[in-house]
């Protein structure tokens, strides 16, 4: 499958072809998530597409209990009124065991501690918080939250977070800002990658890490690179695909003047 440029790659024509994108006239951002955050933004007017740097804080690495999705790991995360954590797993797992926490959970926690304003839009533990007096303590040196008896988020590691939903967000924002559009024109959300399977959208816009939209404007296609080339695999789309690739303009972010700024702003827990 060709790749759209340099850093935007066959993952993400493949998932236009899985998609709908190479005739969609809506107004649709598809985000694939992974190690480089790759988006396209197709509507009438313009394809444009870009590439993230967002790290792999979103496929649990360099964080003190991230991990992949695999059984046993805690994939969404719940808070009740008595502020206890309920911890949602993949698979039979007892619940003393470590294994580690997924991608999709750490969204849920900093949406969760963000709305009962545990956590501060920079990312910091308020100390004298309920929560914080239940859960927390230092661990190494650096305030963490404990979300049962094996598992925890540190201030380092939503740092980290931080970091890899800036990127995200940083790049949505320069391509809504280059095709003059805002969050509310955006008519299709499709969220590739496994990443997508256990994400809460509305704790994910809460956040900042996806565009606030209502749900039933987005779509979670799952593994779309795969499918998209087991449909190219199966039908001759050569020339829909050259022509679509034609219209894609490839926007390099670290070359644009306006993207520091627009990533500093990013690094806040609020709404794009």
């Amino acid at each position: 499958m060709p790749a759209a440029g340099a850093f935007v790659g066959a993952d993400v024509t493949a998932g236009a072809v899985a998609t709908g994108l190479l005739d969609e006239h809506r107004v649709t951002l598809l985000i694939d998530f992974g190690t480089n955050g790759e988006m396209v933004l197709s509507s009438p007017n313009a394809v444009l597409a870009t590439a993230t740097a967002a790290g792999p804080a979103f496929e649990g690495g360099r964080l003190s209990c991230g991990t992949t999705a695999r059984p046993g790991a805690i994939s969404s995360l719940d808070l009740n009124a008595s502020l206890g954590w309920h911890c949602h797993r993949q698979g039979a797992c007892a619940a003393r065991d470590f294994v580690g926490i997924t991608g999709s959970a750490y969204v849920d926690f900093l949406a969760l501690t963000s709305q009962c304003e545990l956590l501060s839009a920079l990312g910091r533990f308020n100390r004298q918080h309920p929560l914080w007096c239940k859960s927390g303590r230092m661990v190494n040196g650096l305030a963490a939250l404990f979300v049962d008896e094996n598992h925890f988020v540190s201030e380092a590691d939503i740092a980290e977070l931080l970091q890899a939903k800036a990127a995200i967000g940083s790049g949505i924002a320069m391509l809504l800002r280059r095709a003059r559009l805002n969050v509310s024109d955006i008519e299709q959300l499709l969220i590739a990658g496994g990443f997508g399977y256990y994400l809460n959208p509305s704790h994910a816009a809460y956040i900042g890490l996806l565009p606030n939209l209502p749900l039933q404007r987005i779509r979670i296609p799952g593994n779309a690179a795969l499918a998209g080339a087991s449909i190219a695999l199966q039908y001759n789309l050569t020339l829909p695909i050259q022509q679509w690739l034609s219209r894609v303009q490839c926007i390099e972010l670290n070359s644009e003047p306006e993207f520091a700024n627009l990533f500093s702003d990013c690094l806040a827990l609020e709404p794009l």
